[in-house]
C-alpha cells in the first residue's frame, strides 16, 4: 500500500490529481499540501499546511512514499520572488525527498521550457533542448526547477523520476489556481491580440488529462520526461472561432512596446517576452506518453469548446476576471488605453 503526498492540492490540478488517486485502491492515504486547503471531498487525504518552500517540509512529507510536486503555478510581476519560489521550493522538495526517503517523484513542469522559436519542430520531441525564451521569467523559472531535477536524479538513481511538461492546460477551476492561468486569461481577453505576420499552431490539454497522466506517473513504472497534450493543433483562425474572440493584429514593434506599456499599468497579465508564445511555434508530440498507455480523453477543439462555455461573457483586464456585464464601464476604459497606448507606440515609431 502507497502513501502518497501531493505538493500543491487546492489548485485545479491538485484536487484533480487527488480525486484520481482517492480512487486507486494501490493508495491508501493522500498528504494534500497546500497554504490553502483543498475544498472537496476526499476520503483519504490528510490536509497539510505547507508549501515547497516550507523549511519544515520533511515533516510535512513524513510517511510519504510518492511525492508528486505540481511545480510552478502563479506568474509573478516579481520575477526574483518567482524565480526563488520555483528554483528554491524545488531544491527544498529534492532535499525532502531525501530526507524522507521517497521512492518516486513526479515533477509537473511545463511545455513552455522548450521555448517558442521559429526553428522549433512541429511538434516537439522530449529529446529536443529546452530553450526557455530569456525574457519570459516564467518559462526560465520552469527550465532551471527542470535542471535541477535532472541533476537530482542522476544521483538518485534509486528514485523513479518523472518529469511531466503538460501543453497549454484548460479545465474547470484552472482560472485563478495559477496553473495555465495566464494563457486562459490571455484568451478571455476582449479581442485576441496577436503580432502581424506570426500565425503558430495552438495546442491545448485538459486539465484533467493531465491528472491522468500524474496518476499514471504515479502507480505506473515511468521514468524520465514526457509531454502532456491533445493529438495535434489549431490554427489561429480555428482558435478565435472556438472562443469566439476577434484576433487583432499588431505589427511585431508596436506589440512589444505597447505590451510593455500595458503590463506597466495592470492592463495586462503578462510581460513582453510572453509574445514571443504567440509568434513562434511550441506545439507537442505525445507519442511517448501514448507508448505508455496513455491517451488525451479530450480533443484541442473539444477542450476550448468546453473553454467557452463554461466562462461565456466573462472577460479578463490585467489579473482581474468578472462578467462582462459587471465590467462594462471597465472594459470600454481599458480598451480604450489599449488602443492609445498602441497608437502611441505606432507614431512613436512612425517619428523614428
Amino acid at each position: 500500500m502507497t502513501t502518497v503526498a501531493v505538493i500543491g492540492a487546492a489548485g485545479a490540478l491538485g484536487r484533480a490529481v487527488s480525486e484520481l488517486l482517492d480512487d486507486d485502491a494501490d493508495v491508501h492515504r493522500l498528504l494534500g499540501l497546500d497554504l490553502t486547503e483543498p475544498d472537496m471531498p476526499v476520503a483519504k487525504l490528510d490536509y497539510r499546511a505547507a508549501d515547497s518552500s516550507d523549511p519544515l517540509l520533511p515533516q510535512a512529507l513524513e510517511g510519504a512514499d510518492v511525492v508528486v510536486h505540481l511545480g510552478l503555478r502563479d506568474l509573478e510581476r516579481d520575477v526574483d520572488s518567482m524565480h526563488a519560489r520555483a528554483v528554491g521550493g524545488t531544491r527544498n522538495v529534492l532535499s525532502a525527498c531525501e530526507r524522507i526517503g521517497a521512492r518516486v517523484l513526479v515533477h509537473v513542469s511545463s511545455a513552455s521550457v522548450y521555448g517558442a522559436h521559429s526553428d522549433n519542430p512541429v511538434p516537439m520531441e522530449e529529446s529536443g533542448p529546452l530553450r526557455a525564451n530569456g525574457d519570459f521569467g516564467y518559462a526560465l523559472c520552469h527550465q532551471a526547477a527542470e535542471e535541477l531535477v535532472s541533476t537530482w536524479a542522476q544521483t538518485h538513481p534509486d528514485v523513479r523520476v518523472v518529469v511531466l511538461r503538460p501543453a497549454v492546460m484548460l479545465g474547470p477551476g484552472v482560472i485563478g489556481s495559477g496553473v495555465g492561468d495566464f494563457v486562459s486569461r490571455h484568451l478571455l481577453s476582449p479581442v485576441l491580440p496577436l503580432v502581424r505576420g506570426y500565425e503558430p499552431p495552438f495546442q491545448v490539454v485538459h486539465v484533467d488529462d493531465v491528472a491522468t497522466a500524474v496518476a499514471m506517473a504515479v502507480s505506473g513504472d515511468l521514468a524520465g520526461a514526457y509531454n502532456v497534450a491533445a493529438d495535434g493543433w489549431l490554427a489561429v483562425a480555428d482558435l478565435c472561432t472556438l472562443i469566439g474572440r476577434r484576433p487583432v493584429f499588431v505589427p511585431e514593434q508596436v506589440a512589444f512596446s505597447g505590451a510593455a506599456a500595458l503590463y506597466e499599468r495592470g492592463l495586462l497579465s503578462v510581460p513582453p517576452g510572453a509574445l514571443h508564445y504567440v509568434m513562434h511555434p511550441w506545439v507537442l508530440s505525445a507519442a511517448k506518453l501514448h507508448e505508455a498507455g496513455w491517451a488525451a480523453a479530450h480533443s484541442n477543439r473539444e477542450t476550448l469548446r468546453r473553454f467557452a462555455a463554461d466562462n461565456a461573457g466573462r472577460v479578463t483586464l490585467g489579473r482581474h476576471t468578472a462578467r462582462i456585464r459587471d465590467l462594462a464601464m471597465t472594459a470600454v476604459g481599458a480598451v480604450g488605453a489599449l488602443v492609445g497606448v498602441v497608437g502611441f507606440a505606432w507614431r512613436r515609431r512612425r517619428r523614428g
